[in-house]
């Protein structure tokens, strides 16, 4: 494991979640589908467009971070979280080592990947 991830390791073992921003038209659908072509990487295409939470400010200022640490911690949870079928089923897909065989293919089916 590189040194960024076993930085990225929690406590329990558990690795930590990576989230990509960007503004639109930026590449971060193509960066974020870039590592969703790996086996072990869970992707979930713009799940704050499904997930939102309208008490953040658009640009906090900066003095005020502290202020919005414990909701944004909670708002990301809920965001980890959520699999609306926008986010999860964005093509291409590709094959999951979390995901057995016949999982695989129900999920394809589901999703209109078959």
């Amino acid at each position: 494991m590189s040194n960024a991830a076993s930085e990225a390791t929690s406590k329990t073992g558990a690795r930590a979640p990576v989230f990509l921003f960007g503004t639109g038209r930026s590449g971060t659908s193509w960066l974020g589908k870039l590592f969703d072509s790996h086996p072990d990487v869970f992707y979930a295409h713009e799940p704050d467009s499904i997930v939102r939470d309208e008490t953040f400010p658009y640009t906090p200022d900066p003095e005020t971070y502290a202020d919005y640490e414990g909701s944004a911690r909670r708002y990301f949870e809920r965001i980890c979280a959520a699999r609306p079928a926008k986010a999860i089923t964005q093509t291409p897909q590709f094959a999951k080592s979390y995901r057995s065989p016949a999982a695989e293919t129900a999920y394809r089916f589901a999703v209109g990947g078959v």
